[in-house]
């Protein structure tokens, strides 16, 4: 048998589990070997024994988590390599690996298995959760470790104890301290292979299907005197229908033993070509057909005849049980494949719906691009329109600019030329008195006869020389603001 190496380690690391500080008695590989041969477990598995320093609930590194912890006492209560499928089933359910189970926990369900194989029903696991239940160990460091009990017998629940209750199950002392690695032939295991924790909605009541309900009503009929006892039962079958049987199977005497076997997988109680002692629940072909020397020979012939026929029927017990598993596989298939038709019928009117929904999205698309590019162009005429507009404000402004400079030089320009008028009126006033006073001093001379006509040709020159002054300043004016008329100009045009 090939064996790997051993596993050993001088700074584990330490978590949560109490396992994690309990270390393996199984210390040397021989032993370990030893017990593999013991309890049938193929070649093709192999073993590593934990060493001083190994721990139960972490696979060691040098097998990078691709093995399983087996308890000694486990293989003793009923545990088997390669797992049988109501073992896998149970413990992918719980989600916990095969070595948080503990050892009566496993003769609970190889019983189990042996009590279904001699109905002739597949063991399953709805049945097994209605009369038992799991739980999970409280004493001081037993965290991580569980255990299955019958369901009490209550007022409110009477459900039916499978097996009698005359003698108490083994304490297992020492148990946790003799364990060893068990590393598959296939890449994973059927089972969780690292430590998990058991959640409420695992361990609530399973739904109970018809067949399961057929089970358990045949399991209700048995009278209380019928149920079995649960270390005999085990005793008497010697674990036989416990062990994991995939295949048909057949009769085989040439490997010294008759009892069930693979016809094309080599036999899990026989390993190698090492000569093993034939596993519980079978008898050598020496020991059937040998007669004991005080045997009447009717009795011995009889004995025989009836050994070899409850093997037969324990075997035809197994091919119908195999069979039953078949229809129901091939039952299950079709039902898949129905379901999948259905599933694949959905998908694609699904997809149909999809492609006519990215249909509209894209008609969607294509709209809105065609809003877009005409908002745009709007936009781009707007700004268009916007510029031409600021260009013209700006045009405009310059122009009143022009027009305010302009005003203001042509204010400037009649301002002065009103001053100059004024200079002009005043010159002439002095200039038109100092006449008047010559023409006075003339006139006294000449005599006071001219005086009166004198005086009236005075004042006409000087009306006549303001109307000019005056004349000239509206000129000036009406050039500046044109379209204004002057009565007073109109009059002294008259006048003149």
């Amino acid at each position: 048998m090939e064996v790997s190496s051993v596993f050993c380690g001088n700074n584990a690391e330490v978590g949560s589990w109490p396992a994690e500080g309990i270390r393996s008695t199984l210390t040397n590989q021989d032993t370990v070997r030893a017990l593999c041969e013991k309890f049938g477990i193929p070649a093709d598995y192999a073993p590593s024994c934990a060493g001083g320093d190994g721990w139960a609930c972490k696979a060691p590194p040098h097998l990078k988590s691709a093995a399983i912890c087996v308890y000694e006492d486990a293989l003793d209560a009923g545990m088997r390599l390669p797992l049988h499928p109501f073992y896998s089933k149970l413990l992918r359910h719980y989600g916990l690996a095969p070595s948080q189970l503990t050892p009566n926990a496993w003769r609970y369900m190889a019983a189990f298995v042996v009590l279904c194989s001699d109905l002739g029903h597949k063991p399953r696991l709805s049945v097994f959760r209605h009369f038992f239940t799991i739980c999970i160990c409280k004493n001081k460091g037993m965290d991580g470790w569980h255990f299955f009990k019958p369901h009490k017998v209550s007022e409110y629940d009477r459900r039916y104890r499978l097996f009698s209750t005359t003698t108490s199950l083994p304490n297992n002392d020492g148990w946790k301290e003799k364990f060893f690695f068990l590393s598959s032939p296939t890449a994973t295991w059927p089972c969780p292979v690292n430590w998990g924790k058991l959640t409420p909605e695992a361990a609530g009541d399973s739904k109970l299907s018809t067949k399961a309900q057929k089970v358990i009503q045949e399991l209700y009929n048995k009278k209380e005197s019928e149920r079995p006892n649960l270390l005999s039962l085990l005793a008497e079958h010697k674990l036989a229908a416990a062990l994991a049987l995939a295949t048909p199977l057949k009769m085989e005497v040439s490997s010294g033993r008759i009892g069930p076997t693979s016809p094309n997988v080599k036999s899990p109680n026989v390993v190698a070509s090492t000569p093993v002692s034939p596993p519980a629940g079978s008898m050598t072909s020496d020991q059937l057909l040998s007669k004991p020397a005080n045997a009447d020979g009717d009795d011995w012939l009889r004995t025989v005849l009836n050994k070899t026929a409850d093997v037969m029927i324990k075997e035809s017990s197994l091919l119908r049980q195999q069979l039953s598993e078949a229809r129901e596989s091939e039952a299950a298939a079709k039902a898949e494949v129905v379901a999948a038709r259905k599933s694949e019928m959905a998908i694609k009117a699904e997809l149909g719906k999809a492609r006519k929904s990215e249909a509209t999205a894209k008609l969607e698309v294509a709209k809105r691009r065609k809003s877009e590019a005409a908002a745009k162009a709007r936009l781009s005429e707007a700004r268009k329109s916007e510029a031409a507009a600021k260009a013209q404000v700006i045009a405009t402004k310059a122009k009143l600019e022009d027009i305010i400079k302009s005003e203001v030089a042509t204010k400037a320009e009649l301002m002065s030329t009103k001053a100059a008028l004024q200079d002009m009126k005043k010159s002439a006033v002095v200039a038109a008195k100092a006449e008047l006073a010559a023409a006075k001093a003339k006139v006294k001379k000449m005599g006071n006869e001219y005086f009166e006509d004198f005086v009236r040709l005075h004042n006409l020159m000087m009306d006549g020389i303001e109307s000019s002054f005056d004349k000239v300043s509206k000129s000036q004016l009406g050039a500046s603001q044109p379209g204004t008329d002057n009565p007073e100009q109109t009059q002294h045009e008259k006048h003149w």
